[in-house]
């Protein structure tokens, strides 16, 4: 089994057949006892918006505003988004998560998108110029908690099988390390510093 080069995540499916190999814009689902590839799920680029000025020098400062104006027009001055992803619990779904922005949920035997999650949060740099829009999956793939890592938004839950809003929320005061979901979709539970804050789901 070859895979490409730039992995930005690896994960089984639950039976351990079938390997889930991410790079930046592309997710590539193989056949564990064969090495063959199955099939490529794609995340096109999309440009991303600058709303706070970065400390940069000026030829910095001036190629980062001609690529960001050129991104309205063209792919070849777009971000490749990293890519996450995740199984459903009976391995027959695979889900992708891109830059915290676009959730989609494909057949793993035909390889056709079955729907796409858009969470609308702000594609918004913080002061060091990072867009620190973040998704959580919970283990068994059912249900997605989508955040700013930097609070500039709520953070939003989804059903990942039917794609179904189920709750906005205010995210904990301080800095974010990680978020879990539980596998039932009723609590979420943020490490938020040195504590753990759990948070009912209504």
């Amino acid at each position: 089994m070859t895979c490409p080069h730039h992995q930005t995540g690896l994960c089984f499916s639950p039976d351990g057949t079938r390997l889930l190999f991410m790079r930046p814009g592309e997710a590539f689902l193989y056949d564990v006892e064969q090495g063959a590839k199955i099939h490529t799920f794609t995340e096109p680029s999309r440009f991303l918006t600058a709303d706070e000025e970065r400390e940069e020098d000026m030829v910095s400062g001036v190629l980062h505003q001609t690529t960001e104006v050129a991104g309205r027009f063209t792919d070849s001055f777009k971000e490749t988004p990293r890519l996450s992803g995740a199984f459903s619990a009976a391995g027959n779904h695979v889900i992708t998560m891109a830059a915290g922005k676009v959730l989609r949920v494909w057949d793993a035997k035909s390889g056709a998108m079955l729907h796409a999650i858009e969470t609308e949060l702000p594609e918004k740099r913080n002061a060091e110029g990072c867009i620190n829009n973040l998704w959580k999956c919970s283990e068994n793939g059912a249900w997605a908690f989508a955040y700013n890592a930097d609070h500039f938004a709520e953070g939003t839950l989804w059903e990942v099988g039917t794609g179904r809003l189920v709750q906005r929320m205010l995210l904990p005061e301080g800095t974010i390390e990680d978020v879990a979901v539980a596998d039932n979709g009723t609590a979420l539970y943020f490490h938020v510093e040195k504590d753990i804050h759990v948070v009912p789901v209504r």
